[in-house]
């Protein structure tokens, strides 16, 4: 909820056409590159995007799978 309501408050396009887009862009990562534990999801040519850390979930078969765990998200 903290990325979402920084989502809405900093970035240009408050639309939620423009939040879902970007929330898209996020969950459209391919999972298997995902390495150490800084990410930034860039979602605007301003450099604008979402940032957090990759954190180990077990996947339904109990294999390790990273995932995004999203923190917040900035301007630039």
């Amino acid at each position: 909820m903290h990325a979402v309501a920084r989502r809405l408050q900093r970035a240009q396009d408050g639309s939620d056409a423009a939040l879902l887009h970007d929330m898209n862009l996020a969950a459209s990562i391919d999972h298997s590159t995902l390495s150490g534990d800084g990410f930034k999801v860039v979602t605007d040519e301003e450099g604008g995007g979402w940032r957090g850390r990759v954190v180990r979930m077990s996947s339904n078969n109990g294999e390790p799978l990273p995932v995004l765990a999203i923190r917040t998200w900035m301007p630039s």
